[in-house]
Formats: structure tokens, sequence, C-alpha cells
């Protein structure tokens, strides 16, 4: 069956729509070997062969990733009067980039930021959800109970959360691994439990750890590369 090229790239995650029309215009797409130039073009992606020019080869690996320590009483972005927000703490040529996923005010720790729309989509994904490690330090003790209910799913308001995985490392201190990112989730999860949240950290976002880096501080992740079949073919 066939399909328009830029649907085809979207869908899988290759290309967002808009800059693959930009690949047609400039002749950076092949099919069967031969430069398609018109948005629009249909191809069969059972029978026809879809390939990438060198300039677009090196186009789609020139892309910015940032690992950000988000402080806490930043917003992640949406600043209004009085707040600052990400952005305003990176130096002006990082500026343009947009985060992927938030936190909350209260909340910090690590937060991805980047210029390209396929490795945000990648990260976000509900197909292949990322795991999300947050360090949690309670108000109050949490029994063994109050644990296993957040384990199995709790109430936060007209909807149960997915079973996640906790470490209890003492009476109030916890690191929950989720993978799903509902509005403030973890504040919502303890006080299904009749506790709040004292302070909360996230420390891994997939396989890109919040390591050392101090708040306000960021680190480029130039070596890192998602899976081929998301970024190219």
């Amino acid at each position: 069956m066939s399909i328009r090229i830029q649907k085809y790239l979207s869908q899988t995650g290759v290309l967002s729509r808009q800059k693959a029309e930009e690949f047609l215009k400039k002749g950076w797409i092949l099919i069967n070997g031969t430069p398609v130039t018109t948005p629009g073009t249909r191809f069969n992606p059972e029978t026809d062969t879809l390939t990438f020019s060198p300039e677009a080869q090196q186009a789609m690996q020139a892309y910015t990733l940032l690992a950000f320590h988000k402080p806490k009483g930043i917003v992640t972005n949406c600043k209004q009067a009085g707040e600052r927000e990400i952005i305003d703490l990176l130096p002006q040529h990082y500026q343009h980039l947009h985060a992927i996923g938030r936190l909350d005010k209260a909340s910090e720790g690590l937060i991805l930021l980047t210029d390209d729309g396929t490795i945000a989509n990648y990260f976000l994904n509900n197909s292949s959800p990322h795991t999300r490690i947050y360090r949690v330090v309670a108000a109050h003790p949490l029994s063994k109970e109050h644990v296993r209910q957040l384990e199995s799913g709790v109430d936060i308001g007209h909807y149960i959360t997915k079973p996640c995985r906790i470490h209890q490392r003492s009476a109030r201190h916890i690191d929950i691994e989720l993978t799903e990112g509902k509005n403030r989730q973890i504040r919502r999860m303890l006080e299904a439990v009749y506790n709040r949240v004292h302070r909360l950290t996230r420390i891994q976002f997939g396989d890109i750890l919040l390591g050392d880096l101090k708040p306000g501080n960021y680190r480029i992740l130039t070596d890192y590369a998602i899976p081929v079949q998301n970024k190219q073919q």
C-alpha cells in the first residue's frame, strides 16, 4: 500500500513532517535511487527502497541534546511574571532548545533538552516507555504497606497509576521507578497514602543519569545516539 513520504517518515519516527518536507525540497530523499522533490509523493514501503543523500544523513546527526539539572524553584517552561525558566539559565546559543517532558516548579533534577523533534518523540513515545527514576524524601515515614500500595498502583484522581518499582532506602527515603509521567504524579501518589513529598529529584530518564551535575549546570550529550530505526533508515 502506498503512503505519502512525509507521513511514513513521521509515523516511523525518522523525521518530523516539517523536516521531511524540507528534505524533499532539497532533493535529499531518494526512492529507488532517484531523488524526489515533490511533497506529497507516495511510495510503497513493501516494494520501494527509501534512502537519504549524504547531506541528509549529516543533517540528521546534527542535533543538540543536553542533560540539565533543574534547580528547585525554576519552572520548566511557560513562566509567569516573576518566575524564571530553564532557558533563562542556559547560554544564549542553547536558548532555542526545548525540554523533553517537564518537572514541576518544586521539583529538581534531570531534564533533557533538544532541538530535534525525533529525539523528543523517542523519549516520550508511549509505545516504548522510558524509565524515569525519582529520589524522594517523604514528609512522614512510609510503612511497608504504603510502599506495596504505591507499587501496585493508587488512585490519583480519576486515574489509577501503573505498577511501579520502589526501593526503600529508609523510612522516609525511597527511589521510585516509573514508566509514565502524569502531572505531579509522585506528589499525588504520596497523597493517596496520606503522606506528602518533602523533596523530589529526578535522577534518571531512560539510560541517561543525572550523575554529579550540580543544580543549574548542564552536560552536552555529544556521543548519545538513539537506535538506528528511530533516527534514520
